[in-house]
């Protein structure tokens, strides 16, 4: 939290790294590309779909997060339920409001009386 940080695509061959007991998707030397990126390390120059050597010379303290994997694929259920989550607190904080989701991370929201 508060670090400059990526998520990169699944990548067999990239080394995991635990900075918590927990977390088994921070990895080193990941050679996939880079498909989200924090405001932190958005702030030191790094960009989606930047390759990841090119984005270790912007932020040498760039933390890299793996997409989770099931089955050697992408599983993006954690996504899907935190912007599930994201919409309900929508709904109780605007119950009259139109919600659209729009994708896994994007809502539409209407506000017009």
């Amino acid at each position: 939290k508060g670090k400059p940080s990526v998520v990169v695509q699944y990548d067999t061959t990239a080394r995991t790294v635990r900075i918590l007991p927990e977390d088994d998707r921070v990895v080193t030397g990941s050679k996939n590309g880079i498909i989200a990126v924090s405001y932190e390390a958005r702030a030191k120059g790094v960009k989606r779909f930047m390759s990841v050597a090119d984005a270790m010379k912007q932020c040498p303290e760039l933390v890299m997060v793996q997409v989770p994997v099931r089955n050697s694929k992408a599983d993006l259920t954690i996504y899907r339920e935190a912007g599930s989550r994201v919409v309900e607190v929508l709904r109780q904080g605007a119950p009259l409001a139109l919600i659209e989701r729009a994708s896994i991370d994007e809502v539409f929201v209407d506000l017009t009386p």
